[in-house]
C-alpha cells in the first residue's frame, strides 16, 4: 500500500490524471458508487472503487 496513495472519493474527480501501481498512467472517466471507469492508454478499466480507496493504488499526476 502506497501511504501517499489516494483514500478519500472525494480527491477523485473525472478528467484526474492518475498514475495507478499496475496500470500505469490514465485519466478518470467516470466514478461510480461502487467503480471507477479509467482510460490507460488505449485500455479502458473499470476497477473497484472499494479496493483501489482501501489498497490506495492511484496517486494524482500533474497532466
Amino acid at each position: 500500500m502506497d501511504p501517499d496513495g489516494i483514500h478519500d472519493p472525494n480527491e477523485l474527480y473525472s478528467e484526474m490524471h492518475v498514475i495507478h501501481r499496475v496500470f500505469g498512467r490514465g485519466v478518470v472517466l467516470e466514478i461510480g458508487d461502487a467503480e471507477i471507469r479509467i482510460q490507460f492508454g488505449e485500455n479502458e478499466k473499470r476497477l473497484s472503487l472499494e479496493t483501489v480507496l482501501s489498497r490506495r493504488l492511484l496517486k494524482k499526476v500533474e497532466s
